[in-house]
Parts: structure tokens; sequence; C-alpha cells
């Protein structure tokens, strides 16, 4: 049986917890141009409560969370 999960996420480093969320919405841009530049992720963007946030469906849920691990994670340096 296949599942489908949409999973809506925001990666932010703990310097930008405080940043405004026009500040914040530019980093979750740029963090998402840069994981599809590295080739590895294709992520598109959605709105949060008016933020950018990031969007992922997850196919077999119970196959691949460890490789949404490596997406939220630091996976290409785009959040350091």
């Amino acid at each position: 049986m296949n599942e489908c999960n949409i999973v809506i996420s925001f990666h932010l480093p703990e310097a930008m917890k405080q940043s405004s969320p026009a500040d914040i919405s530019r980093f979750q841009r740029s963090l998402r141009r840069k994981l599809i530049e590295s080739g590895r992720f294709y992520i598109v963007q959605t709105e949060f409560d008016g933020v950018a946030a990031l969007r992922v469906a997850i196919i077999k849920t119970y196959d691949h969370l460890g490789r949404f691990g490596s997406v939220t994670g630091n996976s290409c340096g785009a959040g350091s």
C-alpha cells in the first residue's frame, strides 16, 4: 500500500529564530534554491502563516523518513 504525506518544514539556524518574517522567507527561498541546485532533492515552496516554507511529498513514509532527515538536516551546507 502506498502512502503519501505532504510535509511543510522550516529550517532555521538558532541565529535566525528572532528574525523578521521577511528575512526568514528569504532564507527559506535561498535554502530551497541551494537544495535544488545540489541535485539531490526537488522541494517546492509554499507559505505558512505568511512565511515562505519548504514543502515535500513523501511517498511510502515508512521507507523514506531517513531520507527526509537528510533534507531537514544540513545536507548541502545551505543552512550554515
